[in-house]
């Protein structure tokens, strides 16, 4: 079964279906990259901390393909408004897993696993219930504008028509294999 965006749904005399071919092909690669279950079992049992991590990056990684998917499918049924909406929310979430990923290798660098345990707690169980928040069951979420912003200095293009952000999202350490 073949996944994304097909080539009839597509205005062929704005869009090179070699891009979206590349789209398609990238997102195929990190829908196998994703697991059914993370078991605690090797160096997963031996750190609590590493689990968390391996939950966090496929937690991740289900969100972006899911949206992925779910932006190509809408656009290919005719449904506009709700392909750019998944979008939009994709965007949002590559530029979190980009944060997430840049705090994660100055934790690493400073080996500091108390920072690291921290930094998966934060993104694993953050909530804008303020509730929740004042009642210490979560992490206050960050505005995900705050990580676009962060994109846009790292020299992400998140605005106008960017055929490299694809290429990109499947660079980002968060979705490579271990």
């Amino acid at each position: 079964m073949s996944v994304g965006f097909v080539e009839s749904a597509l205005d062929l005399t704005i869009e090179k279906w070699s891009d979206v071919e590349r789209f398609n092909l990238s997102l195929e690669s990190l829908l196998r990259r994703r697991k059914s279950d993370i078991e605690a079992e090797g160096p997963l049992f031996a750190s609590k901390t590493a689990w968390k991590c391996a939950l966090l990056q496929q937690s991740l990684l289900y969100r972006v393909t899911m949206l992925a998917c779910g932006c190509a499918d809408t656009w290919n049924s005719g449904n506009v408004v709700c392909s750019i909406l998944a979008a939009r929310a994709l965007l949002e979430t590559i530029a979190l897993c980009e944060y997430t990923t840049e705090k994660l290798l100055e934790c690493a660098e400073a080996r500091d696993v108390d920072a690291v345990d921290d930094l998966a707690n934060k993104e694993l169980f953050s909530t804008r219930n303020d509730e929740m928040v004042a009642d210490g069951v979560g992490f206050k979420a960050t505005n995900v504008l705050t990580f676009i912003d962060k994109l846009d200095r790292l020299g992400w293009k998140t605005k106008g028509n960017d055929r490299e952000g694809v290429e990109q999202m499947s660079k980002v350490p968060c979705f490579q294999r271990r």
